[in-house]
């Protein structure tokens, strides 16, 4: 039981990895890269400001690219923020029960759910349908599963019109918004994978 319960988290978890790479390039980007960019609004600019300077601070990289470097060598900027992103996921991990990274790693597990449940959606809803159908079925026998029944149209209305791909975007940038709002509490040791970038 163990074994397949865990077999079940893994496919899951690797249907809703399949369909990460394809959301992001539909919602502009990696959540947490976009919204380093200085044409990303997310973040009012005195504060992406402060950010960039923490990165720079944290030795992520050697410097940020200015608004104008982003305009004139936009997969050159791309390229830092993604690493800074990276960078800031697997530091939050480290930091994971601390505040206010405890706050982070919530998000960051609302995400992963979300994402996971999405990948596995339409089969999801595919056996619910197939589950429903043999339990009406049922009532021809005399048969009154109505909890199953209830159960089984309770689980196919959850997928069908709670688990959306709006609904994944927004738990996406609240764990985006969460990680970068917790730069400043993330310590500098002086020993970060230093990324240098070169302007073409």
């Amino acid at each position: 039981m163990v074994i397949a319960a865990f077999a079940l988290a893994q496919l899951a978890r690797d249907a809703g990895k399949a369909i990460e790479a394809p959301l992001w390039v539909h919602w502009g980007g990696p959540p947490t890269a976009r919204m380093l960019r200085h044409s990303d609004d997310t973040f009012d600019p005195s504060v992406k400001s402060s950010i960039h300077k923490q990165l720079v601070k944290l030795a992520v990289c050697e410097c940020m690219p200015s608004a104008a470097e982003e305009t004139a060598d936009p997969e050159g900027a791309e390229a830092t923020y993604r690493f800074c992103s990276d960078w800031l996921r697997r530091k939050a991990l480290q930091l994971k029960g601390v505040s206010p990274f405890d706050v982070v790693h919530q998000e960051n597990v609302s995400y992963g759910y979300h994402r996971n449940v999405l990948g596995i959606k339409t089969t999801g809803i595919a056996i619910a349908l197939c589950s429903i159908v043999s339990i009406a079925a049922a009532f021809a026998f005399n048969r009154f599963p109505v909890i199953e029944l209830l159960l089984a149209l309770a689980i196919a209305g959850y997928l069908a019109f709670a688990i959306t791909e709006r609904r994944l975007k927004s738990c996406a940038d609240s764990y985006s918004h969460r990680l970068l709002s917790a730069v400043d509490a993330i310590p500098v040791s002086g020993s970060g994978n230093r990324r240098s970038r070169a302007v073409k």
